[in-house]
């Protein structure tokens, strides 16, 4: 398979960025991914770069996953239909709000390595 997809991964939790990083890599389709540890740092990179597969945690320093959310739809820097949103706090009114943007693809932690690469594959749309 070519690894020709370029993905970025943003969540505040070290291990979890590296667990992903080598799930991802795995997957032998990407070319790079790109690790942010902060909503901001995401969105001057997103901003800086077009991605094919983006992941957000909801809780992260400086900007929550639904501000970044917000804005790369306010900028068109992002199709929030190709947006998965990984959290362990997923709650109802959250859900909601994450859905209302349009987001469609909520996964929770802990992630088993199958449901990414599912939600991967179908996202890229790679058989």
């Amino acid at each position: 398979m070519i690894r020709k997809y370029s993905s970025i991964v943003a969540d505040d939790e070290p291990e979890f960025c590296e667990i992903m990083k080598g799930y991802l890599e795995g997957f032998g389709v990407f070319k790079s991914i790109i690790i942010c540890s902060n909503g901001v740092d995401a969105k001057f990179k997103i901003m800086n770069q077009d991605f094919d597969f983006i992941m957000l945690d909801l809780d992260m320093p400086k900007l929550d996953g639904v501000g970044l959310i917000e804005d790369l739809i306010k900028m068109k820097k992002a199709n929030p239909q190709k947006i998965v949103v990984c959290s362990g706090n997923v709650s109802g009114d959250r859900i909601k709000s994450i859905l209302g943007l349009g987001v469609k693809n909520i996964l929770t932690k802990p992630l088993k390595v199958e449901v990414l690469k599912e939600k991967v594959f179908k996202l890229l749309e790679i058989e």
